[in-house]
């Protein structure tokens, strides 16, 4: 008997602390603290899938930028050349006059796929850098002194002879004005008004790297084809005027 009654105070002992009030508060609690934890593992998992879809389509992106930018690097690096040149004279006879016009119209449809990809997909790429607003003001001055530069430029020199609507009359080495700043002052506005975009993601850099790049040698090669028509004319021209940098301007 005395076993029996022990047993069952042990019960009754039992089902007071289940009953008891505190137990439930921390069950409710644990349930609250798993339920939270759940939330923010899935949250976790949505940001981490979007992270990883955003640098997906961001490569895609660039690759496709890449892709159609080589295409027009290759055939208006080609045509340019002096063997296409040579072959269209050929081919085209007195027609060849109208070879430099021809150029830059199969140039604008060769580039617009880059041109379209960039400033469709520009946001959709991560942001690398912004530039703060304390140096807007420069920034700004330095804009509108390479637009300052391709107006100079266009006043200096013949424009519908430049691009092939007027045919050339006669080889004229220029060497003042804009010209006289920096060898290259059309490629030197273009890459400062590259350089100085407020925002830049990283499809903006990619995108300015190849055109800047792109620039630059053909700057490289330009100066070679300068040199074998001009001669020394030409190798006095650059040891008084820097290529794209006015340094020996500054320290006259």
């Amino acid at each position: 008997m005395t076993t029996t009654s022990s047993g069952l105070s042990g019960k009754r002992q039992n089902l007071c602390s289940l009953s008891h009030p505190g137990i439930f508060f921390d069950f409710s609690v644990s349930r609250a603290k798993a339920a939270q934890e759940e939330k923010i593992s899935k949250e976790y998992t949505k940001q981490l899938n979007s992270l990883i879809t955003i640098k997906y389509l961001s490569m895609n992106v660039i690759i496709e930028l890449v892709l159609y930018f080589l295409f027009f690097a290759i055939i208006h690096s080609f045509l340019a050349m002096d063997h296409a040149k040579n072959k269209a004279e050929k081919l085209l006879g007195k027609g060849y006059r109208y070879y430099r016009i021809i150029y830059t119209l199969i140039s604008i449809p060769l580039f617009a796929p880059v041109f379209i990809v960039w400033i469709k997909y520009s946001n959709s790429t991560p942001i690398v850098y912004t530039i703060p607003q304390n140096f807007y003001p420069v920034v700004i001055l330095i804009r509108l002194a390479a637009l300052g530069m391709f107006a100079y430029v266009v006043l200096q020199i013949d424009f519908l002879e430049f691009i092939g609507i007027k045919r050339r009359k006669k080889n004229i080495l220029i060497t003042g004005g804009a010209y006289g700043i920096v060898r290259h002052p059309l490629y030197t506005a273009g890459i400062l008004l590259l350089i100085t975009k407020m925002e830049m993601t990283l499809l903006d850099i990619t995108a300015v790297l190849l055109v800047a790049g792109y620039l630059i040698i053909g700057s490289f090669i330009e100066e070679r084809r300068l040199l074998s028509i001009y001669g020394d004319e030409y190798r006095k021209y650059q040891e008084r005027v820097n290529m794209f940098i006015p340094v020996k301007l500054v320290l006259r």
